[in-house]
C-alpha cells in the first residue's frame, strides 16, 4: 500500500504530464519542424516513398512511427494537417507518460516515490520535454529504461533486466541514433564485471536489434544503415555552418541543468561519495553521450533531453540529502526558483505566434496574400495550411501599398 503522500505526488505527476500534453501544443524548436512535422504530415500526401528528402541524414526507424500515427489520423477523419500533427503529438506524449511512470513505479525504492514522482512532476522541463514529438524526446524514456534495468539486474542478477535494458537501448537507438553510445557503457559495466553470460546474451540481443534498424535503410534509402553513416559524415562536415560551440558547451549545459548553483557546499564531495554505487549508471550513460555530441561543432540543449530522466533522479537524492542535513532553505529556494521556470514552459505553447498563424489561413480561404514586413516572420508552420492558393509579399516599409480585400499584414 503506498502512504499517502505517495499517492498524491504519483497522480499530480499523472495529471500534469497527461494536461501538457493534451493542452499544450507548442514544438520545442526549428529543427523539430523541418526534420520532424514536415515528414509526416499532411498525412493525405507523406508516404514510406517520400518522407525522406535526397540530402536527407534522418533514419527511417525514426519517422516511420511518427508517419503511421499521422495516416491512421487521416484514417479515423482527421483531415486538417494540424490535427493530425495533434494526434500524433498525444499519443506519443501519452505513451512516454506512461512508460516513464511505469519505469519509477516498478524500479524506484517505494520510500521515494513521493520525492522522485515530485522531482519529475515540478522540474521546470520534465513535462514538456518528455511529452513532445521530437526524436530526443521520444527517446528519452527508453534511456531511462535501460538504465534502470541494468541498474536492477546488477541488484537481482536476473538476466531478463539485461535484455530490457539492451531492448530498451536498442529502440531509442532507432528513435534518436546517437543515443546508441550509451550501449558502450552498458556492454562496459558488464565487461567489468567480468560477467560474460550476461555479456554474450546482450551482444546478441543487440545485434540482432541492430540488423533489424538498419533495414528499412536498404529499402528507403541507400543500402544497409545508410543513413547511420550519413548523419556521421554530415555533422563532421556541415555540422559547423549551423552554429559552433566551445567543446565544453555541455559541461555548463548540464551543472545549470542540475540545478548547480545550489549544491555548492563544504559537503559536495560527500554527496557525490554517498551516492556514487547509485548513480554510476545515470552517469556513465550522461557523460557518453554529452562527449560524443561535444565532438561536433553545433550543440544544442536539446540533445540533452534524452538523459534528462537520469538527471533528475540524481536531483531527487541531491534534494533528500540537503533536506536530511537540516539545510532546507536551499530547498526551499530552488524550488520557488524551479517554479517559476516551471509553469511558462508546462502550460504556454512554444511557437504558438507561428502556429496560430498558419491555422488562421488555413480556415480563412478569402486570404490570398499576406504582407511580411522586413521577412518577419520568416517563416509559418505552413503544412498546417491544406491550401496552397496564397502567397508572401514582402515590403521593407510601413504603411504597405495596394492592400486589398484579400489581403492581410
Amino acid at each position: 500500500m503506498f502512504k499517502a503522500d505517495s499517492r498524491i505526488a504519483i497522480t499530480l505527476f499523472f495529471v500534469f504530464y497527461i494536461l501538457t500534453t493534451l493542452l499544450n501544443a507548442g514544438f520545442m524548436g526549428t529543427d523539430e519542424y523541418w526534420t520532424g512535422i514536415t515528414r509526416y504530415v499532411p498525412a493525405q500526401t507523406k508516404t514510406l516513398s517520400n518522407m525522406m528528402v535526397a540530402d536527407d541524414v534522418k533514419s527511417p526507424t525514426q519517422i516511420m512511427p511518427l508517419l503511421g500515427l499521422s495516416q491512421f489520423a487521416l484514417k479515423l477523419g482527421f483531415e486538417a494537417p494540424y490535427l493530425q500533427y495533434r494526434f500524433v503529438q498525444i499519443f506519443m506524449g501519452l505513451f512516454s507518460t506512461f512508460l516513464v511512470g511505469f519505469c519509477l513505479l516498478r524500479f524506484v525504492a517505494r520510500q521515494k516515490y513521493f520525492l522522485v514522482f515530485a522531482c519529475f512532476t515540478f522540474y521546470f522541463a520534465g513535462a514538456f520535454a518528455f511529452t513532445r514529438p521530437m526524436y530526443e524526446s521520444l527517446s528519452a524514456p527508453w534511456i531511462l529504461f535501460s538504465a534502470l534495468s541494468l541498474q536492477e539486474y546488477f541488484k537481482n542478477k536476473n538476466l531478463k533486466w539485461v535484455l530490457w535494458s539492451v531492448a530498451a537501448v536498442s529502440v531509442a537507438f532507432m528513435l534518436r541514433p546517437q543515443t546508441g553510445i550509451c550501449a558502450l557503457g552498458l556492454m562496459g559495466f558488464l565487461v567489468l564485471k567480468k560477467d560474460w553470460k550476461a555479456f554474450a546474451w546482450a551482444a546478441g540481443l543487440g545485434l540482432v536489434f541492430f540488423l533489424i534498424a538498419g533495414i528499412p535503410d536498404i529499402f528507403l534509402r541507400d543500402g544497409f544503415h545508410s543513413s547511420l553513416k550519413g548523419i556521421l559524415f554530415y555533422n563532421v562536415k556541415y555540422g559547423a555552418s549551423y552554429a559552433q560551440q566551445p567543446w565544453f558547451f555541455y559541461i555548463p549545459l548540464v551543472f545549470i541543468m542540475m540545478c548547480g548553483p545550489f549544491w555548492i557546499s563544504k559537503k559536495s564531495f560527500a554527496l557525490f561519495k554517498e551516492f556514487w554505487s547509485e548513480h554510476k549508471i545515470f552517469w556513465v550513460y550522461i557523460i557518453l553521450l554529452i562527449s560524443l555530441h561535444s565532438f561536433f561543432p553545433q550543440k544544442w540543449e536539446r540533445f540533452v533531453i534524452p538523459v534528462l530522466g537520469l538527471m533528475i533522479l540524481i536531483m531527487a537524492d541531491w534534494v533528500y540529502y540537503f533536506w536530511k542535513k537540516g539545510q532546507r532553505t536551499r530547498i526551499w529556494v530552488l524550488g520557488i526558483f524551479n517554479l517559476i521556470l516551471w509553469a511558462p514552459s508546462t502550460f504556454f505553447p512554444a511557437q504558438k505566434n507561428i502556429i496560430d498563424m498558419s491555422r488562421y489561413l488555413d480556415s480563412h480561404p478569402e486570404i490570398k496574400e499576406v504582407v511580411r514586413y522586413k521577412n518577419n516572420p520568416q517563416w509559418i508552420t505552413e503544412v498546417f495550411i491544406r491550401r496552397t492558393d496564397w502567397k508572401w509579399r514582402e515590403v521593407q516599409e510601413l504603411p504597405a501599398a495596394s492592400l486589398t480585400c484579400d489581403s492581410r499584414l
